[in-house]
């Protein structure tokens, strides 16, 4: 009996004999298969071409089909292997759409792709669609600019304050959509920013705005400004005024001033007088039974930080109007 000796050349010759045969083989199977016909089903880019101008169309429009066709294997594996697939095409200005509402048309897919299917996928039979529908309803296009109100979360370091309001560049932007949409919109939101560690410096920021399907945005960016600069305190004393005493009695407070503390920036500290800021007890919700009544700031200039003032309560006497 021979051995099969694998470093006998006989044998390595009819190993490779056999891998050819074999190769060749799988090779006459696959083309036999390519023939067979399948059933599948296969995902379909489209696109949208003549669409009113100055129009918007309301509902979305999807940017793929779901088909399920039966179609010999050479189509299928074009379409497994092919990177760019030319997309069936919805030309809005050759279709005859039908009514179903005041603003709202629609058509049949199927008459449509089945035309433009059978140059892209020969020999291929459409057997259902999905959405076998498309829908489309459009408005009138407006563009209006709104105002931007930076979104920015920040610490500062002690001892410094905001120099000014925090503010982008630019203020403004143009939104355009659907006039119904953007009628009650007066303003947009950046995207939220968040500064780590703390701020004793100026600071800018290129940030976005802040997506919004229903509108479109011009530009899609701005600078937001962080401008600080050292702080200084003051403490002055102010009276307390007595508002809403709409009783038959007259209040005397004890105390009837507060002392009051509040840090300003360096250069708005000559800008900031006593007259600015307003103490106030109201009398209106005063109970019987109470024997103090709460001071709250009423007023105080826009460029003052960390106020504090004490008392927050004092106490009265009461008496009628007539004593």
């Amino acid at each position: 009996m021979k051995s099969l000796d694998p470093n006998k050349r006989g044998f390595r010759k009819r190993i490779l004999s056999f891998a050819f045969f074999l190769a060749l083989s799988t090779v006459f199977w696959f083309l036999n298969a390519l023939n067979e016909k399948f059933t599948e089903y296969i995902n379909y880019p489209i696109i949208y071409s003549n669409l009113p101008q100055n129009k918007t169309q309301v509902l979305n429009l999807p940017k793929s089909i779901i088909l399920k066709v039966q179609t010999d294997g050479y189509s299928l594996l074009d379409y497994y292997l092919s990177p760019n697939k030319k997309p069936i095409e919805i030309d809005y200005k050759n279709i005859s759409t039908k009514k179903a509402g005041n603003q709202l048309e629609y058509i049949l897919l199927k008459p449509i792709v089945e035309r433009q299917l059978i140059k892209l996928m020969p020999q291929t039979y459409l057997i259902q669609i999905q959405p076998d529908t498309l829908k489309f309803s459009f408005k009138t296009v407006i563009s209006k600019r709104v105002k931007v109100i930076p979104n920015i979360e920040y610490r500062l370091e002690k001892g410094f304050v905001l120099k000014d309001s925090i503010k982008s560049i630019p203020d403004s932007i143009t939104i355009k959509g659907a006039s119904d949409l953007l009628r009650n919109i007066k303003s947009v939101y950046t995207g939220k920013v968040k500064i780590e560690g703390t701020i004793n410096a100026a600071l800018k920021k290129n940030v976005a705005i802040e997506t919004n399907r229903n509108y479109e945005i011009y530009p899609q960016r701005v600078n937001v400004i962080v401008d600080v600069e050292q702080s200084t305190e003051n403490t002055i004393e102010i009276p307390i005024n007595i508002i809403n005493n709409n009783s038959k009695y007259r209040y005397q407070l004890i105390p009837n001033t507060i002392k009051l503390r509040y840090e300003t920036g360096i250069s708005q500290f000559n800008t900031v007088s006593d007259e600015m800021f307003v103490a106030s007890v109201s009398m209106d919700s005063l109970d019987t039974f109470d024997d103090v009544v709460k001071v709250v700031l009423t007023q105080q200039p826009s460029n003052t930080f960390n106020i504090e003032f004490t008392p927050n309560f004092v106490e009265y006497i009461r008496t009628n109007n007539n004593d």
